[in-house]
């Protein structure tokens, strides 16, 4: 299961650096970094067989995505918000989202991320031929 929370901290903390580990995330920047990560979704909406159903609507709400999912929105987020958090997009941070782009390109077989079961909250992973 993975949250909001966790793909924005992450991007934040190891992709940024702007957050310490352990450091809570402010309202105004986790409200900037969930626009954005719904921007990131946005932009891989569509593309390389992916459709993206929900996007995000709050930081705590548990998502199923399959394994690497969370790494590859962490390194989108982090260049997608890297301006307006730390003035710039750092080189590594253009690297590790370059390298995000081609793990998304090798992991699709066309896929639907979709809403669970019940219209719960939940979003399964969904794989087709």
């Amino acid at each position: 299961m993975t949250t909001a929370r966790q793909i924005i901290t992450s991007a934040l903390t190891t992709g940024l650096n702007r957050l310490s580990a352990g450091e809570a995330l402010d309202a105004d920047l986790a409200a900037l970094c969930l626009s954005a990560l719904n921007d990131v979704l946005d932009d891989i909406n569509g593309s390389h067989g992916v459709l993206w159903k929900q996007p995000f609507t709050d930081l705590d709400t548990n998502y199923t995505m399959g394994d690497g999912w969370r790494t590859i929105l962490a390194a989108l987020l982090a260049q997608k918000v890297a301006r307006a958090v730390v003035g710039g997009v750092p080189p590594d941070v253009a690297h590790e989202a370059a390298a995000a782009r081609r793990r998304l390109l090798t992991r699709i077989s066309p896929a639907i991320i979709n809403p669970g079961p019940g219209g719960d909250a939940m979003s399964e992973f969904f794989r087709g031929a």
